[in-house]
C-alpha cells in the first residue's frame, strides 16, 4: 500500500483504520502496524491501542477489515460457509453470526455491568457489520468502534453497498488482494471524509441521516445562543422528533404524491419537420432527465417542523386566502375535471390523480396546492384557491429550509466527484440522497435517537416540488418550440424534435460549450438522443395507444444503446 503525504488524508485517520493480511494502516496509508493481525484478541488489543486516536464523525469509528484478513481471524469461507448464490441471505448472516460469537465468546465481559468488551446486535443481528463497546473505569470511560467485514459485505448486505460501490453503476469494490483493496478503500474514506464530513453509515440511508444530524446538531448549539443573546442570526431549521402521517382517511395516504408516468400516441401533423441535414428530414428522439431532481427540491422547500394541528372547514381554507406565507402540510382540495380547465391537451394533468372528466376528492402537499394555483402556462393548473374547495388541513406551525445545506453538501460533493472523474464516488452521492429520501416515510428505520428521521411529509413535498418543476419545463418547451412531450416517467421526458432543436439545459451554445445554468441540479440534461430512420418514425406515429409508445420508445433507445440487441430491428 502506497503512502500518501502526511497531510493527506489527516482527518479520515482520526476516525478509521484499515486491517489487512499485511498489516494496520490508517486511510490516508500511513503504516501503524506492519505484520499480520492473526487473532480476535489480537485485533481487540490493537482497537484499544488505537482507542484515542479514533473519534466518531456521527457515527462510531471504524475498523475496516478486508477480505484476506478476515480469513486470517477467522471469518474465512472455511470458517463460514458462504452457501449458494440464491440462499436466503438470513440464513448467510446467520451462519456468519455463530461464527462471530465463537470468535468473541471468550473475549467479551461476563455481564453487562462488567468492564471490558461488548458485543451488541440493535437489529438482532451482526452480519458484515459488528458493533463494539469497551468499558472501562466502572463503565465512565466508554469506547464505540464498528467493524466492517467487507469480505462479507456482497453476500450479507441488504442494502447499497455504500462506500464499497453499487452493482447499477458498475463500482462494486472487488480486489484480488488486500494491497490493492487497502489503497482503494483508504481513498475512499479519504474522500468520505473530506467532501461528506462524516463516516459511512452501514446504508446509504444512514450515511444521509448522518450527514444532516451534523448540520442539524450544530443548529440547535447555535439556537441556544441564540436565545442567550439577542441579535446573535437566526440558526437555521432543524426538526426535533418525528412528524408521522396524520389519521386521514384516504386509501392513497401511504403514497401521497404519487412519481407520475404517461403516454400518449402520436399524431403527424404535431409538428414542422425541421431543417435539413444531409438532403434528408432529421427527426430525432430525444430524452432528457432532471439533473438529480430530488437533491435539488430538498433545498428549495421549505419543509414543516413540530406536531401537525387539524384544521377544519373555514378556519382550513382561511389558511388559503389570509396566509401571507402557506403553511407545510396536507389539504383535503376537490380538484375539478381537468376537461373544464382549459388545460394542454398533450400534458399529463397537473397531479396524477386528477381526473379528466370528474371532479375528484384528495389530499395533497403544500407544494401541490402551489403547483395547482400557478398559472397554466408555468406548469401549473391555473386554479384559484377557491377552486380548491379546501375542507381540512392538517399543518404544522414552523417550518423552514431544513435541508437546504444538505442539499449544498451533497452537490458540492457530487461537483468533486465529477470533476475528478471518480464514477464511484458519485454513484455514492446518489445513493446516499436517493437512499435518504426515499427511506425517510418508513417508521421502522428511523427509531430511538434518529425518530426525527421519519418525515413522509417531506418526502411527498419533495416529490410534488420536483414534478412541477417537469411539468413547467415541458410547457416551456412547448412555447419556445411548439413541441410536446410522447411519454414520462419520473422527471424523464420524451420528444419528437425536429433539426437541430435542442429543448435540454446542457446544450451546447453556438461555441459549443454548456453555459453555466446547465450545470445546476434540477436542470434538464439530455440522457438519449437518436435521429430516426423511416421505419423507426413510422412506426411511432402509427402508435395509437399509449402502451405502443412506450414500448417503441423503449425498443428504439435500448437498440441505440446496444444495436445488437434482441427485438429492436437492429
Amino acid at each position: 500500500m502506497a503512502v500518501r503525504k502526511p497531510s493527506e488524508g489527516a482527518v479520515a485517520d482520526n476516525h478509521a483504520l484499515l486491517v489487512t493480511d499485511f498489516g494496520l494502516w490508517t486511510p490516508s496509508g500511513r503504516r501503524l502496524y506492519d505484520k499480520p493481525i492473526e487473532s480476535v484478541d489480537q485485533l481487540l488489543r490493537a482497537l484499544l491501542w488505537r482507542r484515542h486516536d479514533l473519534r466518531a464523525a456521527k457515527v462510531p469509528p471504524q475498523a475496516w477489515i478486508l477480505a484476506g484478513a478476515c480469513e486470517q481471524l477467522g471469518w474465512g469461507p472455511d470458517a463460514v460457509d458462504p452457501g449458494e448464490e440464491d440462499d436466503p441471505i438470513e440464513e448467510v448472516i446467520g451462519r456468519l453470526d455463530a461464527v462471530t460469537d465463537e470468535l468473541f465468546a471468550p473475549l467479551l465481559a461476563e455481564d453487562d455491568d462488567d468492564d471490558g468488551w461488548h458485543l451488541f446486535r440493535p437489529a438482532g443481528e451482526s452480519g458484515w457489520r459488528i458493533h463494539l463497546l469497551h468499558t472501562a473505569n466502572g463503565g465512565r470511560d466508554r469506547f464505540l468502534i464498528d467493524l466492517f467485514l467487507e469480505g462479507w459485505a456482497s453476500l450479507t448486505s441488504r442494502d447499497r453497498f455504500n462506500i464499497l460501490g453499487s452493482k447499477a453503476h458498475g463500482t462494486v469494490f472487488d480486489f484480488d488482494n488486500d494491497r490493492d483493496g487497502a489503497r482503494e478503500l483508504g481513498r475512499r474514506l479519504v474522500w468520505h471524509l473530506d467532501n461528506l464530513k462524516v463516516l459511512p453509515g452501514n446504508t446509504p440511508a444512514r450515511t444521509g441521516a448522518a450527514m444532516a444530524d451534523r448540520i442539524w446538531d450544530t443548529r440547535k448549539k447555535n439556537a441556544k445562543t441564540t436565545k442567550a443573546r439577542s441579535g446573535t442570526k437566526a440558526p437555521g431549521a432543524f426538526p426535533v422528533k418525528a412528524t408521522p402521517l396524520p389519521p386521514v382517511d384516504d386509501d392513497f395516504v401511504e403514497d401521497i404524491e404519487p412519481v407520475g408516468t404517461w403516454s400518449r400516441a402520436v399524431g403527424t401533423d404535431e409538428f414542422v419537420v425541421g431543417p435539413r441535414a444531409g438532403g434528408e428530414e432529421v427527426i430525432r428522439l430525444v430524452t432528457i432527465d432532471q439533473r438529480a431532481s430530488y437533491l435539488a427540491s430538498a433545498g428549495m422547500v421549505s419543509l414543516g417542523l413540530g406536531e401537525l394541528q387539524h384544521l377544519a372547514g373555514d378556519d382550513a381554507a382561511a389558511q388559503l386566502s389570509e396566509s401571507a406565507t402557506l403553511p407545510f402540510g396536507l389539504w383535503r382540495v376537490t380538484l375539478p375535471a381537468a376537461a373544464s380547465l382549459g388545460l394542454p391537451p398533450l400534458l399529463p394533468l397537473p397531479h396524477p390523480r386528477m381526473a379528466i372528466d370528474r371532479d375528484t376528492q384528495m389530499w395533497v402537499t403544500t407544494e401541490s396546492v402551489k403547483s395547482l394555483t400557478a398559472p397554466i402556462a408555468s406548469g401549473g393548473a391555473g386554479l384559484d384557491w377557491l377552486d380548491l374547495g379546501v375542507t381540512e388541513a392538517w399543518l404544522t406551525d414552523q417550518q423552514g429550509l431544513a435541508l437546504k445545506t444538505w442539499k449544498e453538501d451533497l452537490a458540492a460533493a457530487r461537483t468533486s466527484a465529477i470533476d475528478a472523474g471518480d464514477p464511484a464516488m458519485k454513484a455514492m452521492v446518489g445513493d446516499i440522497y436517493k437512499g435518504y429520501l426515499g427511506r425517510m416515510a418508513n417508521p421502522e428505520l428511523w427509531q430511538g435517537r434518529l425518530a426525527h428521521h421519519h418525515q413522509p411529509l417531506w418526502r411527498a413535498s419533495i416529490i410534488a416540488h420536483a414534478r412541477h418543476r417537469s411539468r413547467a419545463k415541458a410547457t416551456a418547451v412547448a412555447a419556445d418550440h411548439q413541441i410536446w412531450p410522447i411519454k414520462s416517467v419520473t422527471d424523464s421526458w420524451t420528444y419528437l424534435v425536429p433539426g437541430n432543436v435542442e429543448v435540454a439545459d446542457d446544450a451546447p451554445g453556438p461555441d459549443g460549450t454548456v453555459g453555466r445554468a446547465g450545470r445546476y441540479l434540477g436542470k434538464f440534461t439530455t440522457e438519449s438522443d437518436v435521429v430516426l430512420d423511416d421505419e423507426r418514425l413510422l412506426a411511432l406515429l402509427n402508435t395509437t395507444t399509449a402502451a405502443e409508445v412506450t414500448q417503441a420508445v423503449d425498443a428504439i433507445e435500448r437498440a441505440a444503446k446496444n444495436p445488437t440487441h434482441p427485438g429492436t430491428g437492429a
